[in-house]
Formats: C-alpha cells, structure tokens, sequence
C-alpha cells in the first residue's frame, strides 16, 4: 500500500482530472445509496499468476489469496449489481469484473488452511486444470482492462461486455 501511495502522480491535464472526479462522485454517490462494498478479502494477486501462468506452482497461501479475491470480486459484482439501472462513471470498471464461483468453491474446498489441505487428492487434481485456466483468463482480462483504461484515459470511450471479458 505504500508503494502505491508513493506511485501516485497528478494528472496532466483536464480531462483526466475530470474523469477521476466523476468517478470520485460517482462512488461517493453508490456508496450512500447502497453502503460500501467489503474489500477485505482482496489482495493483489498479480505475481503468483503470472507465476502460475509461466508454469509455477503456487503454494496454499497463494492459492487462498486468490480464492479470497474471487470470492471480493464476487461480492463487489454484487454490490454493484444492486444499482442496477443506475449507469455511472464507475459502470465501465465494474463491466470487466469476471467473478468465478466456480474456481473460489473449488480453492476453499480443497485448501482447509495455509497449512492444511483437504484429503480428497482426486478433488484437487481434478481442480488443478480449472485453476491454470482460471489464471489465464485473470490474465487476458486483466490486460484488457489495462489497455481499456488507457484508452479511456486518452480521451476514447469503449465498451466491454462480460463475454468478452470472458
């Protein structure tokens, strides 16, 4: 979090400015609408996907990590979901959301604890080609929402769809 902190840099011109306060407001006004959405389960799992991705393994940790993040992303879809109708600043993020129950079940199924793994070895090889694709897909989605934001940035409006993202 401090790294980030540190990485912030102002905008260079108006339109940005202007964007980032839309989106400001914009969360500001779903939040007293609807309460805020829960966070806490998010981490950034950037690092052992790519790693997962390049062939890796990833230990129990890792793997809860990324379950807990599913599982926020799902939430966060869900609170979202609860304005619907309601199309803001924000509408755009939240469309690249790829929540997957699936993958999440299936993680804290076979994963008891950062020490403890569950005795149904069948469970976990059987999950072990649906977690590899489950990172490739986090992968190409989360390049298109970097390259979305880019452009959005620059001044381009585009619209994704969730099959898309998919």
């Amino acid at each position: 979090a401090a790294e980030a902190v540190r990485a912030i840099e102002p905008v260079k011109n108006a339109s940005e400015a202007r964007l980032l306060l839309e989106e400001t407001d914009a969360a500001f006004v779903l939040m007293a609408k609807f309460g805020g959405p829960s966070f806490r389960d998010l981490k950034n799992v950037s690092n052992p996907l790519r790693r997962a991705q390049a062939g890796g393994s990833l230990g129990m940790r890792e793997l809860l990590d990324v379950a807990g993040t599913l599982r926020s992303i799902r939430s966060l879809q869900s609170w979202h979901d609860k304005s619907a109708g309601m199309r803001t600043a924000l509408s755009d993020r939240f469309s690249v959301l790829a929540p997957n129950k699936y993958l999440e079940e299936k993680i804290f199924t076979c994963i008891i604890s950062e020490e403890e793994m569950a005795d149904d070895l069948k469970a976990v090889e059987e999950n072990s080609e649906q977690i590899e694709q489950a990172v490739e897909n986090e992968e190409e989605s989360s390049e298109k929402n970097s390259s979305e934001q880019s452009n959005t940035s620059s001044g381009q409006e585009e619209t994704t769809t969730k099959e898309e993202v998919k």
